[in-house]
């Protein structure tokens, strides 16, 4: 496993609740979320013209476990780009007519392997709240990362660290090898996951809320 060098540029990570309602763990279709999520698409490819724009990426959310704390979010925006671009985004998605995110920031990439843009699939958000200072989150994002690979094939990840007084620490933004049902049977069935992962989260004083979605374009 080989950790790369993170991307230099910040990210604008903006998501909305837009219509989030779920039958079991799975996100239902709603003509309201579909109006939004046209709206984000024509900003997102405006957005791409822009020189110093690098990534743009719009995700709707299809699964959301059953957690209590799980972020309610059902539209994301994610934009890699030279410069702080949340201010002219949120004037955007304003002008829009689309509502106030329920969360807004400018975050960093603190760590990167693999490519996780470089194919299409299900992608996790996985959010992590807790105690930790963000250094120590990133420590233990790197060693739950190695189960990660060597029992799901999980071969990508891009870590983004948020300020200080942010609702969460980090998000792990990643492409699963998976259908999401499969995956997370992968995962909680098997004894070692408690044994490194949720041991290793639990040490440095930090819990996952998890969301699941796919990529959207025009």
């Amino acid at each position: 496993m080989q950790f790369l060098e993170p991307h230099d540029a910040p990210y604008t990570y903006l998501a909305w609740s837009i219509d989030l309602r779920t039958t079991g763990p799975f996100v239902r279709k709603s003509t309201t979320r579909d109006g939004a999520r046209a709206s984000l698409l024509e900003i997102a490819n405006d957005l791409r013209k822009h020189e110093d724009v690098e990534v743009v990426r719009v995700l709707e959310t299809t699964f959301v476990p059953p957690m209590k704390g799980i972020p309610q979010y059902d539209l994301v925006l994610l934009v890699r780009a030279q410069g702080d671009y949340r201010p002219r985004i949120l004037e955007r998605t304003n002008d829009a007519g689309l509502p106030e995110p329920s969360l807004a920031a400018t975050v960093n990439n603190a760590g990167l392997f693999g490519d996780t843009d470089a194919f299409d699939g299900p992608f996790m958000l996985n959010h992590f709240a807790g105690t930790t200072d963000p250094n120590a989150a990133v420590d233990a994002w790197k060693s739950v990362s190695r189960w990660y690979m060597d029992k799901l094939d999980v071969d990508n990840s891009t870590l983004l660290r948020f300020g200080a007084g942010e609702d969460w620490i980090i998000v792990n933004y990643a492409r699963i090898p998976a259908p999401v049902p499969m995956f997370l049977i992968g995962q909680l069935f098997r004894p070692s996951f408690y044994r490194n992962v949720r041991a290793q989260l639990s040490e440095v004083g930090m819990d996952a809320f998890p969301i699941f979605t796919r990529r959207v374009s025009a």
